[in-house]
């Protein structure tokens, strides 16, 4: 039962949970009587809308471990289950996914926007079985699809965004989109780390990733790269609220900052790179910068 469970990655869809139901929380305000009135999903479609990512991001992982089973097997991966319990549980995940989407949808009085979660399933899929063998394809897809998490909240509540003031709208779509572009890039670089960590098995299946075709040496310069992006984006966007940043606010980004610049020496200057401890290292990052939002709106 415990490998079940833990092929489900369950930390890693908890923080996809979390991460829909703070930002709603903490960017739309729903606690206020004024808003409640014009938000589509309060006060208990978020919990079912961070659900159905939460069955999309699950599927996502059986599809992939259900592709990967032999190069994860070389690449000692843990948590391996039966290829045939796999995609049941797959099917399962995905079945239910489905009829939460179509409920939802049909609550809201839009059956079309459950083709939203049947066209995230496809793409998973086709992912798993295609994309993440070509370089960096598969990890642009993965990337997209974390920085889709908070995004897709623009479109959940795009109707509640037209009838507020355009100064509101503005702050809420800002937020939203830069942590989508950290969310991307902070990914896209834990994403080409990891296909260093599953070289071995990589090769053994055939895959022709980022490290397999150019090399290693290549492999971490591009995703140093990704990171010196990321802090450029990080200290554009502290230049550009540098009057309204508080102390505790300033402390939190120089943190997600020190946590870039430290990926950054690890895969440009460091002859050991350790790609499982600069994986967890970017993962931490994500943590970092999701109580980052927590913070930002208290102290307004």
């Amino acid at each position: 039962m415990l490998k079940y469970l833990t092929c489900l990655r369950p930390v890693n869809l908890v923080i996809v949970f979390l991460t829909q139901v703070i930002f709603y929380y903490v960017l739309f305000d729903p606690t206020e009587v004024s808003a409640q009135e014009n938000l589509r999903m309060y006060p208990i479609l978020i919990y079912v809308f961070a659900t159905i990512t939460v069955f999309i991001t699950a599927s996502g992982y059986l599809i992939n471990d259900y592709f990967d089973y032999n190069s994860d097997i070389i690449n000692e991966k843990t948590a391996k289950i039966p290829k045939y319990h796999n995609l049941l549980l797959y099917y399962t995940i995905v079945f239910f996914g489905f009829g939460m989407a179509w409920w939802m949808a049909d609550y809201v009085g839009n059956v079309s926007l459950s083709l939203i979660y049947l066209g995230a399933i496809l793409m998973l899929y086709l992912y798993s079985a295609r994309w993440k063998r070509k370089v960096l394809i598969g990890n642009l897809v993965v990337a997209g699809f974390t920085a889709g998490v908070p995004l897709i909240l623009l479109v959940a509540e795009w109707d509640f965004l037209q009838l507020q003031e355009e100064a509101v709208a503005n702050e809420i779509v800002a937020v939203l989109l830069i942590f989508g572009v950290f969310a991307f890039l902070i990914n896209l670089t834990r994403e080409i780390i990891k296909d260093i960590e599953d070289m071995e098995g990589d090769k053994a299946a055939g895959y022709r990733t980022l490290p397999l075709t150019y090399g290693l040496t290549i492999t971490k310069r591009v995703a140093g790269g990704v990171s010196l992006i990321l802090l450029s984006v990080i200290s554009l966007t502290c230049m550009t609220v540098a009057n309204d940043i508080t102390p505790l606010l300033l402390v939190m980004v120089g943190l997600v900052a020190a946590q870039n610049i430290y990926l950054i020496i690890k895969l440009l200057w460091s002859e050991d790179l350790n790609p499982c401890h600069t994986s967890k290292v970017s993962k931490f990052m994500m943590l970092t910068g999701l109580i980052l939002v927590i913070v930002y709106r208290l102290e307004l």
